[in-house]
């Protein structure tokens, strides 16, 4: 009965992986067997979320389909990568988080003229109207809830990247 406890208080504990540097499989989809959509163009994508686990499974599924990727714990440290690295085409952000929320990112992303045309997706677990229409009012370009599919991510991300690049153009 306290085993499940030990181990929810030792993952708790071991530091959330972040990068500073993009990063990418060498081989997108080899050997996978997966029928996830290639992306008809590689971009550098920032994946927020507080969950290490979330976090993880939607940058598997980005770099398996092709694309390069930052990771953020939190909303303070989205808005500091966002700040830091003009690479980033694409933001796939979380609601719920401590420091700084999703809707603060959004509202951060279309202040700054440098991110204004940036595609953020809000990927998150609240699936009410209220929250999908604050996020629409805000600027995202597309809005999953959780649970979804990696197709139905990927189909939503490939469509806002190509209309983003032609507008400003490759970083």
């Amino acid at each position: 009965k306290t085993t499940p406890d030990l181990h929810r208080v030792r993952t708790a504990q071991l530091p959330a992986r972040t990068s500073d540097q993009p990063t990418a499989l060498a081989t997108p989809n080899a050997g996978s067997g997966s029928s996830l959509p290639l992306a008809t163009t590689s971009a550098v994508v920032l994946v927020v979320d507080d969950s290490a686990t979330q976090r993880q499974s939607v940058v598997l599924s980005l770099q398996k389909a092709g694309h390069s990727t930052l990771q953020a714990v939190d909303g303070q440290d989205a808005i500091e990568k966002l700040e830091a690295h003009g690479e980033i085409q694409a933001v796939i952000c979380d609601i719920e988080m401590p420091r700084a929320n999703g809707f603060e990112v959004l509202a951060h992303c279309r202040r700054d003229p440098r991110l204004r045309s940036v595609p953020v997706i809000m990927l998150t677990s609240r699936s009410g109207t209220k929250h999908r229409q604050k996020a629409m009012e805000l600027g995202a370009t597309g809005y999953l809830t959780k649970p979804y599919s990696d197709q139905e991510l990927l189909t939503l991300l490939n469509s806002q990247i190509l209309p983003a690049l032609a507008h400003t153009g490759p970083q």
